[in-house]
């Protein structure tokens, strides 16, 4: 007998406890804008990648320079730009397919709730002009070497 009053008694605390979790909030509205919003630390993160591999990257080129210079060693300018133009593209080009990757989510994702998928273009937008920025960038650190 006690062992069944003990099970009964758990059985309702675990119904107290499964109707004091539910409450009746009502669902909020999905709106493009939190759709948006949720790949958008997604496209930050692969920035902060992207640039912090590029600039691993100049850092290396800048590194190797300097030790052909400091060793009187002759600078190909051609060998540079062929090796570490080669690796930047390598680094774009992933890149590029990845947020190619995200921006199909976030367009399924808008599909989904009813939206059309053209909401997510901004994403291509700004990830195209943060790329152009970055070339810019990167460019600079590359002739400031000579």
């Amino acid at each position: 007998d006690s062992g069944n009053s003990t099970s009964t008694s758990t059985n309702q605390a675990e119904k107290s406890n499964n109707s004091n979790t539910k409450t009746n909030k009502p669902e909020e509205k999905v709106t493009v804008s939190t759709i948006k919003s949720k790949y958008e630390s997604t496209f930050k993160m692969l920035e902060n990648q992207s640039r912090a591999r590029i600039n691993a990257l100049i850092s290396q080129a800048a590194n190797e320079y300097s030790t052909k210079k400091s060793n009187g060693e002759s600078i190909s300018y051609g060998y540079f730009y062929k090796k570490y133009m080669g690796a930047a593209k390598g680094i774009e080009s992933a890149t590029d397919s990845t947020v190619n990757y995200v921006v199909g989510l976030v367009e399924k994702d808008l599909q989904t709730n009813g939206y059309d998928k053209s909401y997510a273009q901004s994403f291509a937008e700004d990830y195209k002009a943060t790329k152009e920025a970055l070339r810019s960038e990167m460019m600079g650190k590359v002739l400031n070497f000579r």
